[in-house]
């Protein structure tokens, strides 16, 4: 009993809401088709069965039908609350009900007066069902037509004396009972389906806020990564260029005549070059990475030829720390890129040499079926399982708070993880606090012919009679530049740009070096571009930048030339120039001496 007395309860705003916006969107049509349907009934039982009186209801019933459709469109300009609306469909099915309940006592007595009374009691029935589909799902609106309407039919046919009349109201009112349980039924189910929709908007709007917070963050997150890689390219770049020049001017100092004091001085000033250009080669390294332009050239070759220059290159230096430095022989070979996995294992053995007081690194080859496990294990200080997951995090340093160089920028691991997943080699780590990390890259196994990897430095011949179009809009750099090339035998020419060097109208050079970034806004592929078109043929060039911002390095790659990156190792440039006089297939000789 309690639960039925619920639903005549006012329903929360929310679900009246909901509930009225139904009823008021069918209201304007029900109202058109009871009206026909009254005025036909009405029509009908008066002329058929000599109940002139009921043409007297007839204007009462559609003055109600136009005064309420006037009432609803004046409303429905003003913004009433859910509470209002109920009110005012409480007025407007209560007085529909009351009109149709009199409509009864508008039959005459007389021997055709039950018949009358039975075909408006199918009429009004009839109007009841149409009426359940509009507000079924409202039980206050529901009876406040149903009741008015057929409670006074009920009381028509009792006020007969006949049996079959008062057999009759009663069938009426076990009517109303039944509607009246339907439309409780109904009611439930509606406001059930209504908090349904509710709660699934509800859930909606949810997944939409978080949605555009989650799209939010992804920008803020994608702007941070830019404004990361445009830092990275500036500084890198501002960087590089001094250094690039330093490096130029010391190895050409390095040719000539020097006493044994002065020799020493330089090699100082060489290593602690080589220690800032080890930095910001970190930087370039991941920058190159970022920017996805890393491509693997893979090949066969015997990892003992990296294994043996790593050893040669960084043993001396676990030495110096008081480390054993250890690295077991192999006859395994993999198919990679060996310039690409020489990188990862040098960042690994040397982030265990920065990481260990005492004992030593151990590197060592061995095969598991189809692949080449390559270990790099230390006796180091070991990573705590709250900092497994961040180590390969750019930036992220565990024990260096106060920032000393010598280990690193905190670049090397995330280094590592960016050239396996370019290479597609699995890497796992094993580790624990004090008792030092296991580092495992698995490599395909190599079949057939091996390629030899190691990396020779090219002896210095004299390139003579090549010629060389260096453009640079930097004086220092052009200066260093020319002295270290015309100690290698080249022939060099100096612009600033490609419109000085074509004014100059110097002959067609074997190669041209440009630095990417020129005045005006210009870049050295824009500048090798114009000097190939003035040109008419496509002569070599090599592009040197101090650049890593991703879009720049893409840039380059798309004029076809060699890219070196600042600070210049003379060798690497030297390797460069050997390709591009290889590439030269013109006999003419270039410059001339002027």
């Amino acid at each position: 009993m309690a639960a039925f007395s619920s639903l005549w309860r006012p329903l929360p705003e929310p679900e009246l809401t909901g509930q009225l916006e139904e009823v008021r969107r069918n209201l304007p049509p029900g109202i058109l088709v009871a009206s026909l349907m009254g005025t036909g009934s009405v029509l009908l039982l008066a002329f058929m069965q000599d109940q002139r009186h009921l043409l007297s209801w007839l204007p009462i019933y559609l003055l109600l039908q136009l005064s309420t459709s006037l009432l609803l469109k004046v409303l429905g300009r003003h913004a009433l609350s859910p509470r209002a609306w109920f009110r005012v469909l409480i007025g407007v099915f209560g007085s529909a009900g009351l009109v149709w309940g009199g409509l009864p006592f508008f039959v005459e007595s007389g021997p055709g007066s039950l018949t009358a009374l039975l075909f408006l009691t199918t009429v009004i029935s009839v109007h009841c069902a149409g009426t359940y589909t509009l507000t079924g799902a409202s039980l206050p609106l529901y009876c406040s037509y149903m009741l008015p309407a057929l409670t006074s039919m009920a009381m028509a046919f009792f006020l007969h004396s006949e049996s079959m009349s008062v057999a009759m109201g009663v069938m009426v009112l076990l009517l109303i009972g039944c509607m009246v349980l339907f439309a409780a039924r109904a009611q439930a189910a509606g406001v059930e389906k209504l908090r349904l929709q509710l709660a699934n908007q509800q859930l909606v709007g949810r997944l939409q806020d978080e949605s555009r917070l989650l799209a939010r963050a992804r920008q803020v997150a994608e702007d941070a990564s830019r404004d990361k890689s445009r830092f990275l390219a500036a500084a890198s770049h501002d960087l590089r260029q001094p250094m690039h020049a330093l490096g130029l001017f010391l190895e050409a100092l390095g040719r000539t005549s020097l006493d044994g004091s002065q020799r020493n001085i330089l090699a100082k000033l060489k290593a602690v070059s080589g220690s800032a250009n080890e930095l910001l080669g970190a930087l370039l390294d991941f920058s190159r990475l970022d920017a996805g332009i890393v491509v693997p050239a893979p090949q066969r070759f015997a990892m003992q030829t990296v294994l043996r220059k790593l050893e040669q290159e960084l043993a001396p230096v676990a030495e110096e720390r008081g480390l054993i430095y250890r690295s077991r022989d192999t006859s395994l070979a993999v198919t990679s890129d060996p310039v690409l996995v020489e990188r990862i294992l040098r960042n690994l053995i040397v982030n265990a040499i920065n990481y260990t007081e005492q004992g030593g690194v151990l590197v060592a080859c061995r095969r598991r079926g189809d692949q080449v496990w390559i270990d790099v294990r230390d006796t180091g200080v070991g990573i705590a399982p709250e900092h497994q997951k961040n180590i390969f995090r750019e930036f992220y340093q565990i024990a260096n708070p106060e920032r000393d160089r010598r280990k690193g920028l905190g670049l090397g691991l995330a280094i590592v993880e960016g050239l396996c997943r370019t290479l597609r080699a699995p890497l796992t780590m094993v580790s624990m606090a004090g008792r030092g990390s296991l580092f495992r890259v698995a490599l395909p196994l190599a079949a057939g012919a091996l390629v030899d990897g190691r990396a020779v430095s090219p002896i210095h011949r004299p390139l003579a009679p090549m010629s060389v179009l260096v453009v640079d809009d930097d004086p220092e750099v052009r200066e260093a530049m020319q002295v270290l090339l015309e100690s290698w035998g080249c022939r060099c020419r100096m612009a600033e740009s490609a419109g000085e060097a074509l004014r100059q109208a110097l002959p067609v050079p074997h190669l041209l070096v440009v630095d990417f970034r020129l005045r005006d806004g210009k870049t050295g592929a824009a500048a090798i571009e114009a000097l190939r078109k003035a040109y008419g043929e496509t002569v070599p060039a090599i592009i040197i930048t101090g650049d890593t911002a991703p879009d720049r390095l893409r840039e380059v790659r798309r004029v076809g030339a060699d890219l070196l990156h600042k600070p210049l190792e003379p060798d690497a440039l030297y390797r460069a120039l050997v390709r591009g006089w290889n590439k030269k297939k013109a006999d003419s000789t270039g410059f001339e001496h002027q």
